[in-house]
Order: structure tokens, then sequence, then C-alpha cells
């Protein structure tokens, strides 16, 4: 059975890797130290598949570049799954306008904008579902190909469905914890930082999932 508790209290098991990892977070939106963040999030996987309750040290070059190289990879993976359900959206709102805005003014809805941002709402609930598997995957097997090998990914969710569903549910819900604690005033600009902590809480937990039932 996957221990919840275990995964809470994971993150924080080692504060000095943490608080790198937290620093490094507040400058997410330069982009480039999620690049690291992303690495360090594969680690945490690995970490976990070879069982043992370790966060991966910031402490050398060699870690640095590891986290680099897999940071890449798991850019790569999100875009690939992400970007086709945005390009959709972005299809819907270019033939229809933002549907809020004609809502407002009391237009009626293009039929056929209004399909496409309904089918990209589901590609990206699908993709979103997907995406916690195939970074896994990666990590498990350290090739690309794994994240992308539908004929491995189904079956293994449907093999720890509730489970992975569970995780999922858990996650979304640790995510608007931290997202509230942020609306607090003089906290909002450790946004990156603070959203570290359940990145990192969701990644055990989904590996503890699919360590279970590999």
């Amino acid at each position: 059975m996957v221990d919840y508790v275990d995964a809470l209290k994971y993150p924080v098991k080692d504060p000095k890797n943490f608080a790198i990892g937290f620093m490094l977070s507040l400058f997410w939106f330069l982009l480039f130290p999620l690049v690291f963040v992303f690495g360090y999030v594969v680690e945490v996987i690995r970490e976990t598949l070879r069982r043992t309750d370790n966060l991966p040290h910031w402490f050398t070059w060699e870690n640095w570049k590891l986290f680099f190289k897999h940071g890449v990879y798991v850019i790569a993976i999100s875009a690939v799954y992400l970007i086709p359900p945005l390009a959709v959206s972005m299809a819907a709102t270019s033939i229809m306008g933002s549907p809020i805005q004609v809502f407002l003014s009391g237009g009626s809805l293009n039929p056929l904008g209004l399909s496409l941002l309904f089918l990209s709402m589901i590609m990206f609930l699908v993709s979103l579902f997907l995406l916690p598997m195939a970074i896994i995957l990666y990590a498990a097997g350290e090739s690309i190909h794994y994240a992308f090998d539908l004929n491995e990914i189904i079956p293994r969710i449907k093999k720890a469905f509730i489970p992975y569903l569970k995780a999922y549910a858990v996650s979304i819900i640790v995510y608007i914890v931290f997202l509230a604690v942020l609306s607090l005033p003089l906290v909002n600009f450790l946004f990156g930082g603070v959203m570290f902590y359940p990145l990192l809480f969701s990644t055990r937990l989904f590996a503890k999932v699919f360590l279970e039932y590999e």
C-alpha cells in the first residue's frame, strides 16, 4: 500500500537539498532554472525506484549535468503531450474568439470553434493524465522513447488505475492547498520555491505507485 505520509515527509527529509531546489525554483520565471528542477524530479523518481528515501543531491558537477540532461528531456516530453491540445485550443479561439467575451456580449458561439474547444479540453485531460506515467517510464528506462510507448503506458496505468487515480486526486489537492497559501500577503513572491514542495511530493507519490504495481 502506498504510504502517503512518507510522500508528505519526503521533500523535507534532507533540508539542505530541499533548500537548494527551493532557491532554484524561486527563479522559475527565468525558465532556465526549471530545466534543472525538472531534471531533479527525474532523479527523485530514480531514487524512489531504487527503494531509497534519499533526495538526490546537488553537490557535484556530474549531478548538475545529469539534471540538465533529464530536464531537457522532460520539457520535450511535456511539449509533445501538451502542444497538440494547446494548438487545438488556439484554433478554437481564433475561430470564435474568447468564449467568455462572446457570452458576455450576448453573441452566439461558433459551432466549429466550440467543438474544437471541447476537443482541446478532452485532449488536455488525457495528456495530463498520461504525463506522470510517461515521465516515470522515461526515468525508469532512461530512454525518451519509453515516454511515448502507449503500449507500455496504458497497461501500466490500467494495472494500478485506482492508486494512480488517487495519487492524481491527492496531488491536485496538495497543489491547491499550496496555491491557497501563496495567496497570503508576503508569500506570493515565493511562488516557485513554495511549489517545489508539492512537485516533489507528487513525484514521490506517483513513483511509489509505479513501484508497488510494476
